[in-house]
């Protein structure tokens, strides 16, 4: 797995000097080094997934149960999301159903206080978590077309930390705020 950086808004990603000591000479991210987005920011894996981020946005490898995958925070859009699963950082990790099948989905903190929401716009995502043993279980299915918003509770632990707080349709205007601001490819070239 290696992700290479291929857009920064207002930056020549041709000069991976000022990208800093997060990336390789080839622009290509190390592990473990936590990037926050200034700008819009595309980052796209050998594999042909995207990831944008939103400013203030953040993305990082970590290494996890299933071994090195990325963890994001913000507003982070996944295009062509395959079995290569990742983490929001304050929540859990999405999974494609069927396992190779690519999901396009947007994340973000909730509006109240340890929610986030997910909204999947292509394909079907399962979203799951360990367990203090580092056994895996799961947590809801999110279909093509709905917002789920998961609430955090910090005070318990395994599967009992995690509540769907709300399931419901991507409104129309969700449907084209993402479209403009992440599909547009004037914004991202």
């Amino acid at each position: 797995m290696s992700w290479r950086v291929t857009y920064i808004d207002g930056t020549n990603v041709q000069s991976f000097a000022s990208l800093g000591t997060a990336f390789t000479a080839e622009g290509l991210l190390k592990p473990n080094n936590l990037i926050t987005a200034n700008s819009r920011m595309e980052l796209r894996e050998d594999t042909g997934q995207i990831v944008r981020l939103s400013p203030g946005a953040e993305f990082q490898i970590i290494d996890t149960p299933m071994g090195m995958r990325p963890e994001y925070y913000g507003e982070v859009t996944i295009l062509k999301k395959n079995t290569n699963c990742g983490k929001y950082r304050t929540s859990c990790y999405l999974v494609p159903v069927p396992a190779d099948e690519h999901v396009d989905v947007f994340m973000k903190p909730g509006k109240d206080k340890n929610t986030d929401d997910f909204l999947v716009f292509s394909g079907c995502m399962a979203i799951t978590e360990y367990d203090e043993e580092n056994r895996a279980y799961g947590i809801c299915f999110v279909k093509q077309g709905e917002k789920v918003t998961l609430s955090l509770d910090p005070n318990l632990t395994g599967p009992k930390r995690y509540q769907v707080a709300s399931t419901s349709p991507i409104s129309n205007t969700e449907y084209d705020a993402f479209v403009a601001d992440y599909l547009d490819p004037r914004k991202w070239q």
